[in-house]
């Protein structure tokens, strides 16, 4: 399969930069407008949590608008910095939380600053993070201040880890639900781990990381997502009608089926639901089959399934 994306382009757009976006910096302080802007989205944002009494640590702008190596397709990393433990819930249950919460909303709105779209993140302020610049939006600081510095960019090791990743993705396609969601699942957390190694061992010049960027900018993450959703789609669906012809995907659909086989006329009394499951299982394993074949046991025994 031949990958046709220019996968350096979307490398080279990390430059560094002379100056610091001039639509949010005036020098290398936060425009007020901006500022204003974000802290308002901030507020907002927070309000939908509907946690009373919420303390939040901290506001802050990180990622390339806070950073030398901006382009015109960065995010506007907003971050909302709170720490998870004053809040007397199980760490893990709190995180899945604020994340359902954070995608609902990046998903669900398209807010824009100067032609860049807010992505709202909520970090506990126990999460490493690692970026060259972080700036403090409510208390109007930098915290970490960025560098013009240019750092050495393995490109060969980009190229490569990106096209495999890409190739890897591309081929989920060629599989059946079951397949390709279960590894749909394992390509992303590997990525996910790919990039935090990367962030761990070399910085956000990392070839892990740029890897992870030229992904996300080419849209191959969206694709990985689409296909891990479309494939969950179909494994848990049933077909609209019942004719022999429909296919069926997977053995917990083929389960599901045959245990709704209704007693009497489709289902010998005899023929218990338990039974039923069990001989379903015996059916043909392929992960795309004719449902004429699925039922072959039951057809054999003139049933026919409702």
């Amino acid at each position: 399969m031949t990958i046709t994306i220019n996968i350096r382009n979307s490398v080279d757009q990390m430059e560094i930069k002379d100056e610091l976006n001039s639509n949010f910096w005036d020098g290398d302080e936060l425009k007020a407008e901006v500022r204003n802007q974000l802290l308002k989205i901030a507020t907002e944002f927070i309000d939908t949590l509907k946690i009373k009494n919420l303390v939040v640590e901290d506001i802050i702008l990180t990622g390339s608008l806070a950073n030398y190596n901006w382009c015109k397709s960065s995010d506007v990393d907003l971050h909302i910095v709170l720490d998870f433990s004053r809040l007397g819930i199980d760490k893990q249950l709190i995180t899945d939380f604020f994340n359902l919460k954070r995608l609902a909303w990046n998903n669900n709105h398209d807010v824009k600053i100067h032609d860049h779209e807010v992505e709202v993140y909520i970090q506990d302020h126990s999460e490493a993070h690692y970026s060259t610049g972080i700036y403090s939006v409510e208390k109007n600081e930098w915290l970490t201040k960025p560098t013009k510095e240019r750092p050495e960019i393995d490109q060969v090791a980009v190229d490569k880890k990106t096209s495999t990743l890409m190739k890897d993705v591309d081929n989920l396609q060629r599989f059946g639900p079951d397949k390709a969601f279960a590894m749909g699942m394992l390509l992303k957390d590997k990525v996910k781990k790919m990039r935090q190694i990367g962030l761990e061992k070399g910085g956000v010049y990392s070839p892990e990381n740029l890897a992870f960027k030229a992904l996300r900018r080419n849209g191959y993450l969206k694709k990985l997502n689409d296909i891990k959703n479309q494939a969950y789609d179909k494994i848990f669906s049933l077909p609209e009608d019942n004719d022999l012809t429909t296919e069926v995907h997977s053995d917990k659909q083929r389960r599901f089926m045959c245990s709704m086989m209704k007693p009497g006329v489709n289902r010998p009394a005899n023929l218990s639901r338990a039974e039923a499951e069990e001989m379903c299982k015996s059916a043909p394993k392929a992960v795309k089959e004719s449902a004429k074949e699925v039922y072959k046991v039951f057809l054999d025994r003139q049933l026919k399934p409702t």
